[in-house]
């Protein structure tokens, strides 16, 4: 299916609004950087046109690349070796021509809806699925505020820690509420006999 350039856009202003899908992208391209896949030669020309997908286990993206500048298939075999699955496909980008004069218009169109001439250019688009585990390493290790810094361990800590003590002083309630039913229904003690 060929792309075009308004479907780019689109794609550029969802995943600006999605504060998530902006960390994990760059949880993302983090982790491709530890790969030392940049230093192979083109895979820092790539474009995001699809994605990010995320899915229970997968985190997927296709990046555009300009056809005469395709990344070099070896870096993708770094990408491997971390469980990735990478796929390359020749495609089209329909884009409009810059518009320098009359014969850069649309033909058949008329005066007052002048349209730019589509262009079809070739490109290579490179998917890469990566783990999930990766992109949710950072995730799951910090969460940031305002003025610092917690560590996701403190927080779980504090839970279980809360949940110990709820489950205490449920079983204290219980046990007060037993002994309250055993008291009532214990036959009252007979008066003990006076003596003169």
């Amino acid at each position: 299916m060929a792309k075009n350039t308004n479907e780019i856009l689109a794609l550029i202003k969802r995943v600006s609004g999605q504060e998530t899908s902006l960390n994990m992208l760059m949880e993302f391209e983090r982790t491709l950087d530890a790969t030392n896949l940049y230093a192979y030669r083109n895979w820092m020309n790539g474009e995001l046109v699809e994605g990010p997908v995320i899915d229970r286990y997968w985190f997927t993206t296709t990046w555009m690349y300009p056809y005469k500048m395709m990344p070099d298939p070896r870096g993708g075999l770094r990408l491997l070796k971390y469980g990735c699955k990478i796929s390359y496909r020749e495609e089209t980008l329909k884009e409009p021509s810059r518009v320098l004069g009359r014969g850069d218009l649309m033909q058949g169109v008329e005066d007052n809806q002048k349209k730019a001439k589509i262009l079809n250019k070739p490109v290579w688009l490179v998917t890469i699925e990566m783990p999930r585990k990766f992109v949710d390493e950072a995730q799951d290790a910090m969460l940031e505020f305002e003025d610092g810094e917690i560590d996701i361990e403190d927080i779980n800590q504090a839970y279980d820690e809360d949940l110990s003590s709820e489950e205490t002083t449920k079983e204290q309630d219980v046990s007060a509420a037993d002994d309250a039913r055993e008291a009532e229904f214990q036959e009252p003690a007979a008066p003990e006999e006076e003596q003169f």
